[in-house]
């Protein structure tokens, strides 16, 4: 796919005018057909030397990046009997020449001329606003012409990219497996956690969404990291260094995860789910992720009282896979005082009830 632009408006019409069958009364008009009508709008410069026009283009270009597949494209066409009529190209950002063709020639036929911009000048563009074609003509005798039916600016899409994005997350207890654990907060809440009679595990349930249009690999990975006390962020695995360590918390080890019913993690409101992976090591391997789509994983964890102090915390996010945003940050709270807020796991559903009875 590619993008182009085409004329809008006569900046300068110089010796240029317009012509053919059904001609239009301004240059841009008689050139901006998406495809070429030859001799039914075309402009026409007479006999002489360095006869130019410039003609503003359309500002619908997004910037592709790169630096290649930049093309000034136009059909011409000379009559005469003399040394050949000739005609070049120019791009112009406002007042500054940003790419320059040589000279064309096509005798008493029309014909498609093509020039690619040097990836120096697609690099000069700093811009895609205020962009003008220049056409001069050269070397026309006393009874020559030069035609032009056509004229553009052509560069390549913007390049769909691969952009998983963590947007949503909330916490459950390990009761009832991957599709029916209990949430202890609401979605996007975060939690404190009650250390204080023992060790606690839980279920951390993350939705990602791809927004770039483009699809993940099969062989991506979805490593979890976590933050204790705002030292730095770690990956959360097998091994307890800071009072976490990864178990299976009521999950399933690679199984997949559903769009679970009761007490789900909202849509994004575009796309279709894609299955996730439950996992008990703190890293999911090979999950693709497709374009324009979402999933969610489910994370096991537990908090290792005998490691813990009151008040520290952890905050999770996604190191992987490549290009992932995390647009949110879910904290842990510890509790460990004796008479401390925090609900305990275990606790929860009697605590719950009573609270609200």
């Amino acid at each position: 796919m590619v993008q182009i632009a085409r004329p809008t408006s006569d900046v300068s019409t110089g010796g240029w005018e317009p012509q053919g069958s059904s001609a239009e009364t301004t240059l841009w008009e008689s050139v901006d057909e998406v495809s070429a009508d030859d001799g039914v709008t075309y402009i026409e410069a007479l006999d002489g030397e360095d006869i130019t026009c410039e003609l503003g283009i359309a500002s619908t270009i997004t910037d592709p990046g790169g630096n290649t597949g930049y093309f000034l494209k136009f059909k011409m066409q000379g009559t005469g009997s003399g040394g050949p009529e000739r005609c070049s190209i120019a791009l112009f950002q406002g007042a500054t020449q940003r790419a320059s063709s040589g000279n064309f020639t096509s005798r008493a036929a029309w014909a498609d001329k093509v020039y690619e911009l040097t990836t120096t000048e697609a690099d000069s563009i700093t811009a895609f606003t205020d962009l003008r074609i220049k056409l001069t003509s050269s070397n026309l005798g006393a009874t020559e012409d030069m035609w032009v039916t056509q004229a553009f600016f052509e560069v390549p899409d913007v390049s769909a990219t691969f952009t998983p994005e963590f947007n949503a997350f909330r916490f459950y207890d390990d009761a009832g497996g991957e599709a029916a654990s209990n949430a202890l907060a609401a979605q996007d809440i975060n939690i404190n956690v009650d250390v204080f009679s023992g060790n606690v595990d839980l279920q951390l349930r993350l939705r990602c969404d791809e927004t770039g249009g483009a699809d993940g690999a099969t062989t991506d990975d979805w490593q979890l990291q976590y933050d204790p006390n705002s030292t730095g962020f770690v990956n959360h695995s097998i091994t307890d260094n800071d009072g976490i360590i990864a178990v299976a918390a009521g999950l399933i080890d690679a199984n997949a995860t559903t769009n679970r019913a009761s007490e789900p993690i909202s849509d994004p409101g575009a796309g279709s789910f894609v299955a996730g992976e439950q996992d008990d090591d703190g890293l999911i391997n090979d999950r693709q992720l497709t374009a324009d789509n979402f999933t969610e994983h489910a994370y096991g964890m537990r908090f290792v009282s005998a490691n813990l102090t009151d008040g520290d915390t952890f905050d999770f996010r996604l190191s992987t896979p490549t290009g992932i945003v995390n647009n949110i940050v879910p904290r842990v709270t510890i509790d460990k005082a004796a008479g401390g807020i925090g609900i305990p796991i275990a606790m929860y559903h009697h605590t719950k009830h009573n609270l609200v009875s």
